[in-house]
């Protein structure tokens, strides 16, 4: 028998568009919390980071989010992050054993 260790990534985070208002600090949006995982935040296309470089400047931003394994599960290490989407699983090959 063999064992197989299989992950699920939670799906990927929803963001809520704070307030358009003027004048007040950037401030990240909330994300749901995960067992197990991080979140790490992308702004403007930039590098993912868990506390991102806050713009500075007024104007429209770009702000995305994910969830990173936090330990090692299995074959699968800390620092993965998945990204919601799941291909097709290729087809398992079997031999007769004589």
């Amino acid at each position: 028998m063999q064992d197989v260790s299989v992950l699920i990534f939670p799906s990927e985070p929803v963001l809520t568009a704070p307030a358009n208002t003027c004048n007040t600090a950037f401030v990240l949006p909330a994300v749901t919390p995960v067992v197990g995982f991080t979140v790490q935040y992308s702004i403007n296309g930039g590098a993912w980071a868990t506390a991102p470089t806050i713009p500075t400047s007024p104007g429209c931003h770009t702000i995305a989010a994910r969830y990173v394994l936090t330990a090692d599960c299995g074959p699968t290490l800390a620092g993965a992050s998945g990204d919601g989407i799941n291909g097709t699983p290729t087809v398992p090959v079997l031999t007769a054993q004589q």
